[in-house]
């Protein structure tokens, strides 16, 4: 931080200067049955595996990452601030159904659930239920009821930004809906 001619303070007299990044390594594998019960039934079953590594997280700057004053030399912060810090996983495994169900000429019911296992926000069960009445070729009217769960991802709350700063102790959202 300087002062120039006018009195006024300068934050960035020669710019505002950083490296920041990471590495991040995905890998996923699911498993899908679809069986047909009957011609208006028909089942789909799955489950999956994800594993999600966040790694060599860090941040080089002229400028301190919190404060944003300027410092004397280039510098690097990767080890000071829990945002920063080292190498982060997840692992995430579940499965899913789904029943879609044709039962009058114009009806049909749709079913279905979803269980996540998150090594880091826990477990949850979302099941979804909408029923779809065909009016007219081009008019339908829908009836659902669902939950959902999204945890943060790995970039929301570990991310190395000078310009948006990850938060480590945000929390899943949930949400029930009635449309």
């Amino acid at each position: 931080m300087d002062t120039n001619r006018d009195g006024r303070i300068e934050y960035f007299p020669t710019g505002g200067q950083g490296e920041y990044g990471y590495r991040s390594r995905e890998s996923r594998s699911e498993i899908l049955w679809k069986y047909k019960i009957t011609d208006n039934n028909q089942f789909l079953l799955g489950t999956f595996y994800e594993e999600i590594n966040f790694y060599d997280v860090g941040f080089k700057a002229n400028f301190h990452p919190v404060y944003l004053y300027t410092v004397s030399q280039y510098t690097d912060f990767s080890n000071r601030y829990s945002w920063i810090r080292g190498d982060k996983n997840r692992k995430i495994y579940g499965g899913y159904f789904q029943d879609e169900w044709s039962f009058l000429e114009n009806y049909y019911l749709l079913l279905s659930g979803r269980y996540d296992k998150y090594s880091d926000f826990g477990d949850t069960f979302n099941p979804r239920a909408c029923l779809v009445w065909t009016i007219s070729e081009k008019t339908l009217m829908k009836f659902m009821y669902g939950t959902a769960f999204k945890a943060p991802t790995m970039n929301e709350l570990y991310s190395v930004n000078p310009i948006v700063m990850s938060n480590s102790n945000l929390d899943s959202e949930e949400l029930e809906s009635y449309e």
